[in-house]
């Protein structure tokens, strides 16, 4: 199973970081996968250079919970978590 992603033991599927790692040059049909990284300041910075706004996401979450997204405005950036009013970094 290592070859196509470690399923998540508590819940018995693949994590976002695991499916990514799965689909990640496979034919999946019309659907495009998101440039997707790890996190880690590194991958922050660089992929804020090739996208306006970057969604962070928890790899164990799941329904869209306690996603976030870093945005640059007029020459900031912004951390927004979700139901939160922006934050300069």
């Amino acid at each position: 199973m290592a070859k196509w992603g470690q399923l998540d033991d508590e819940r018995g599927y693949l994590n976002k970081w695991e499916m990514h790692k799965a689909l990640k040059g496979r034919d999946i049909g019309h659907c495009k996968l998101p440039a997707t990284e790890l996190y880690n300041e590194q991958a922050l910075v660089r992929l804020l250079k090739r996208f306006r706004k970057v969604y962070v996401k928890p790899v164990d979450t799941w329904g869209g919970c306690e996603i976030s997204f870093v945005e640059h405005v007029a020459g900031k950036y912004l951390w927004i978590p979700q139901g939160e009013s922006h934050k300069r970094i």
